[in-house]
């Protein structure tokens, strides 16, 4: 009797002892979630590899099909602003992307309904068996590229916010902004554009870059980053590596730069910033002939594996410019096969801003079930997206049975209330108001 008391109490400590780590673990991943989301905490870490959320990651990973890690890559644009369209079920019927990307047309004239807009979105997708909640992302540089109208703080664009406001207002003015589209619901900013203004790519760029003083375009950019981290948005830097004047809505722009201009001119102010926390980045559709003469970088293995990855060493998820873009489909390159070639190039998530997302999430899946190889690029792809759901608050750990919780949904913007938003939107204001302090 004595000895199986012993090996009852032998039992249960073991048992005790599971519960207590296990429970220390979900802890400290919850908690690595909320800092890097809740408005107004600085988010210090330099790389998305949290090693607290590997587990999330692999057992994610292992519960979806090859068609719904297909579709998990696609970032595309979608009907609506007060709620999700009906017609939209049968459109996007296992057919969920990762991300979608709002337009003016999706832009409500009411903050609530804005937010409510995006809430009902999400709740349809879970309807749709979303592997995940969808990441909602927007195109919000300021000044010309601006989606919000009246529902955020009139933002300058980068040209005006360096030259009329010092660092810290304009880091202020960021974090500000990041507040208020946090409330509406949005996770993602594609923006700053982080290239320097010279005569190469100035009638393109215009005022969307801070200038043509490196030092200058590198302290404003890291303002905005800053502070849109430090209020839960991430930023997403642009055009990786470069631009000319020619429109890539039109044509292939050609790069056409030696070795040493390209990395003194154009890749030097990427890698200054990639010293700190740059979760995200937008690959062009340039080609570069000394890096690749056959294909733009963002389809490039030469650009973006060899280049960007290995060289440079960037391990944030890496987003292609819109493959609907006149620029690829005028060399040659439809873009279901473009969506393949930046998969196996090394980028990570596909922006079709069209109805093509279908057919290319399509290719995607025929690859993966050819190629044992592409599934594991295909599987890296989306362990970076899973990352980046994370660290937006949208997945949380929440049971070890359960890492995804299908009732719960984590939204960011439930941190921030209506008060907070009111309140960035009026300091937002008095900060464009603040020039005379620089």
């Amino acid at each position: 009797m004595r000895r199986l008391y012993k090996k009852v109490f032998i039992s249960l400590f073991c048992i005790c002892c599971f519960i207590i780590v296990l429970f220390s673990f979900i802890t400290f991943s919850y908690r690595s979630v909320a800092n890097t989301t809740a408005g107004g905490e600085e988010i210090k870490s330099k790389s998305l590899n949290h090693n607290s959320g590997d587990f999330l990651y692999r057992s994610m990973l292992k519960s979806m099909t090859l068609e719904q890690k297909s579709y998990q890559v696609i970032m595309t644009s979608i009907d609506g602003s007060a709620f999700f369209p009906p017609h939209l079920n049968r459109h996007f019927a296992n057919a969920v992307p990762g991300a979608v990307l709002l337009f003016k047309k999706n832009i409500a004239d009411d903050p609530m309904v804005m937010k409510s807009y995006i809430q009902d979105c999400q709740r349809s997708f879970q309807s749709l068996k979303a592997p995940s909640p969808v990441l909602f992302a927007i195109d919000h540089e300021g000044g010309a590229v601006y989606r919000t109208g009246k529902l955020t703080t009139r933002l300058p664009s980068p040209a005006v916010v360096a030259h009329d406001l010092s660092p810290e207002q304009a880091r202020r003015l960021y974090s500000l902004t990041a507040i208020q589209l946090s409330y509406l619901g949005i996770h993602i900013n594609l923006a700053p554009v982080a290239e320097i203004r010279m005569p190469y790519n100035a009638s393109f760029l215009s005022d969307r870059s801070f200038g043509d003083d490196p030092d200058i375009s590198f302290k404003y950019s890291v303002a905005a980053i800053e502070g849109y981290l430090s209020s839960g948005i991430i930023p997403v830097l642009k055009h990786f590596p470069g631009n000319t004047s020619d429109d890539p809505h039109l044509g292939i722009p050609v790069m056409d730069v030696s070795e040493q201009s390209l990395r003194t001119d154009f890749i030097l102010p990427f890698r200054k910033l990639f010293e700190l926390d740059t979760p995200a980045l937008l690959a062009s559709h340039v080609l570069v002939p000394v890096i690749d003469q056959l294909h733009p970088f963002c389809l490039s293995t030469h650009g973006v594996r060899q280049l960007l990855r290995n060289e440079l060493q960037y391990d944030g998820l890496v987003i292609t410019d819109d493959l609907s873009m006149k620029a690829l489909e005028s060399a040659g390159f439809s873009t279901a096969a473009s969506a393949v070639l930046a998969l196996e190039a090394g980028c990570d998530m596909i922006m079709i801003s069209d109805t093509g997302f279908r057919a290319a999430a399509s290719a995607i899946q025929s690859k993966a079930e050819q190629s044992p190889e592409f599934v594991l690029r295909l599987d890296e792809a989306v362990r970076r997206i899973i990352r980046i759901k994370h660290r937006a608050g949208l997945i949380r750990i929440l049971n070890v049975n359960d890492v995804f919780n299908r009732d719960k949904h984590a939204f960011k913007s439930a941190l921030i209330d209506e008060e907070a938003y009111l309140a960035a939107m009026r300091k937002g204001a008095e900060i464009l108001g603040e020039t005379d302090e620089k």
